[in-house]
């Protein structure tokens, strides 16, 4: 099993990162061009190329020097962000690699009697140079990023061992596709093509595959034992592709750590490893891990954490999953924090330092101590950012909702001056940002959040967060949020207008006034991002069909349907058990996507079947941004017809 999940998870990166080298192929791309029959069709195809050459250089310089980064362990994964700092380091060199086979063509074409273009094609020189540049340019990322890296070391575990002959069949099966391509007639090029660049590309990538296992063996001192005490932040990966895909378009930290991490010592050395493929040689022993758990992928976390605890490393979790499942955990690990882990971090380094670390942190609750306010003022802009909010809890007691269930339906109230001292540091770091408070409710007490609004007025700022639908009651408060910068408000629907779930009150009690309170929060010059829920017990399969219309009616910038998912300590989770119909308890099915439950009108196979498909119809009919991309997606069909 864990064979085949780490396979889907390569298979999914590699795919993730092959289709934008097949589209830069500039023979690929431009078959979607006109012929260049006027002067504007002329200037667009050199626009394209422009354009293209750019994205060229930003990919593969950003990827190759990222892909060492991911081989000698400087980072645990490949991120957009990361493509784009290592970029700026190495745009230049990449620009010389690139532009080393036509600065060879124009050599022999000038100083040669070859002066026929096909006789010697740029193709067939880049194929035959692919190997060797690619091997002079990864040496010249390493020597840059590595100061003591012995480049003849390198060339020798290429060029002097079994290694050599891996690597020339690769770069002769290279030379052959482009020497293929070129005999290939211009009339079947639209397929032929395709297929022969995407088998380049795969060539190209196992070439650079067998150059990073020569720098993996090379570089001996990439993998010596550090003595200096370490401890590993975990966040573990959530199943399926899509997630792992995603994962590549984000930043490298999730900002999960970023508050206990200037609570810890600075004698430790600290890294963080998020939505990791884990390599055997990652697990050690003399290390203090910490994990988050949510209930998607805790599978994920206890092999993680089992792994650790085996080599000898303490591993301390946290998350809503553990707190509520506590026994199930500790068989994985040693330690498991009930609550904030901020409140408790100091003690738990303490324990780990005496070797006496406790089975449970038990810290539900408490609201964060001055002390550490004064260590989070010593946190950079960027490290702030993920941990921007005022308040924690919910004032509405879903009997869905895990938030609920974990703070016991308290409320605590950060000090608004150390929130304007975060807002600033973030605003100095990145000037005209969007800011996002992470609030699960930015709206719990509106006297609150009113002086939290007049404050951020000065900073002149954008910002989004998470909200309920009541802040439209008061429009001088919609409009005191659009002046501090509000761009736009996450909201719980949750249940159509039309719902019989609006009898239990609380946040549903609004359901008959969604659109007419919808519409003020779009008057203020508001966005909303609707959420929305099914699989209530009283509804039947025509919710789908409500929710879609209210949906259509709200027309929010984005919009989503969830499933309703029993997750470990709320009230649905605990009724569903005491009447046995939860049918599955395979934790990562829990994603708010899969029915998990026997529902009284919900058939489970058509469900599944038919769910993902209603979701992207949702979206595509419902939402600004899905009419838009639909719309776009329209328009090219139609551009394309016309242009061929």
């Amino acid at each position: 099993m864990r064979s085949l999940q780490n396979f889907s998870y390569y298979l999914s990166r590699f795919v993730f990162w092959l289709f934008p080298a097949i589209v830069l192929e500039p023979v690929f791309f431009m078959q979607f061009l006109p012929t260049p029959t006027g002067v504007v069709i002329i200037y667009l195809e050199v626009l394209v190329w422009g354009i293209l050459l750019f994205l060229t250089i930003f990919f593969f310089s950003g990827f190759y020097a990222s892909s060492v980064d991911l081989i000698t362990e400087r980072s645990p994964v490949i991120y957009l962000s990361q493509i784009k700092s290592n970029f700026k380091r190495f745009w230049f060199p990449y620009t010389i690699f690139l532009a080393t086979p036509y600065i060879i063509h124009l050599v022999f074409y000038f100083f040669s009697y070859i002066q026929d273009s096909e006789s010697l094609n740029i193709r067939l020189i880049r194929g035959a140079l692919d190997g060797i540049l690619l091997l002079v340019f990864i040496s010249v990322i390493m020597k840059r990023k590595e100061k003591e890296f012995n480049c003849f070391e390198f060339f020798r575990y290429v060029l002097l061992t079994p290694r050599f002959f891996v690597f020339l069949i690769f770069a002769a099966l290279i030379f052959l596709c482009e020497f293929f391509y070129i005999q290939i007639p211009l009339n079947y090029r639209s397929w032929l093509a395709l297929l022969l660049i995407t088998m380049n590309q795969f060539l190209h990538f196992s070439l650079l595959s067998v150059l990073l296992n020569a720098v993996y063996l090379s570089n001996k001192t990439i993998f010596t034992r550090n003595d200096a005490p370490e401890i590993y932040f975990v966040d573990p990966s959530s199943p399926g592709i899509y997630r792992s895909v995603i994962a590549g378009l984000m930043s490298e930290g999730s900002g999960i750590f970023s508050l206990i991490k200037a609570l810890t010592p600075p004698k430790y050395k600290l890294k963080e490893f998020r939505w990791v493929m884990w390599r055997n040689e990652m697990f050690c022993d003399g290390k203090l891990v910490a994990i988050t758990c949510f209930t998607s992928n805790c599978a994920e976390a206890y092999w993680v954490a089992k792994r650790f605890k085996e080599r000898g490393s303490k591993v301390v979790m946290g998350g809503p999953h553990v707190m509520f499942m506590t026994e199930e955990a500790l068989t994985f690990c040693d330690s498991v924090v009930m609550g904030e882990l901020e409140t408790v971090w100091e003690e738990i380094i303490k324990d780990f330092e005496n070797g006496a670390m406790k089975p449970v942190y038990d810290r539900r609750c408490e609201d964060v101590p001055e002390r550490i306010w004064e260590k989070v003022r010593d946190l950079s802009g960027k490290e702030l950012e993920p941990i921007l909010q005022i308040g924690r809890g919910c004032k509405y007691n879903c009997d869905f909702c895990s938030i609920s269930a974990m703070t016991n339906r308290k409320i605590r109230y950060f000090n608004l001056d150390h929130v304007v001292d975060m807002v600033k540091k973030v605003t100095n770091f990145r000037p005209g940002k969007w800011l996002l408070f992470f609030d699960s409710n930015i709206y719990l007490n509106p006297q609150r959040f009113r002086e939290f609004a007049e404050r951020m007025i000065p900073f002149k700022i954008k910002w989004n967060s998470s909200c309920s639908i009541d802040i439209a009651g008061n429009e001088e408060d919609l409009a005191l949020a659009r002046k501090s910068g509000c761009e736009a408000l996450l909201i719980g629907y949750e249940v159509s207008d039309e719902s019989p779930e609006a009898a239990k009150g609380g946040k549903f009690s609004y359901a008959k006034k969604y659109v007419e309170m919808t519409k003020k929060i779009h008057k203020a010059g508001i966005g909303v991002k609707a959420h929305f829920m099914c699989g209530f017990e009283k509804e039947d399969t025509k919710v789908l069909f409500r929710l879609w219309w209210l949906s259509f009616r709200l027309f929010p910038m984005t919009a989503a349907v969830l499933v309703l998912t029993p997750f470990p300590g709320t009230a649905v989770t605990n009724k569903l058990f005491n009447e046995e119909r939860i049918n599955n308890l395979n934790w990562a099915n829990y994603d708010c996507i899969n029915l998990v439950f026997e529902h009284p009108s919900f058939n489970p196979v058509l469900f599944k079947l038919f769910f993902p498909v209603f979701l992207t119809f949702f979206f595509l009919t419902t939402s600004r941004l899905g009419i838009f991309l639909m719309g776009l997606l329209i328009w090219q069909s139609f551009l394309s017809g016309f242009l061929h």
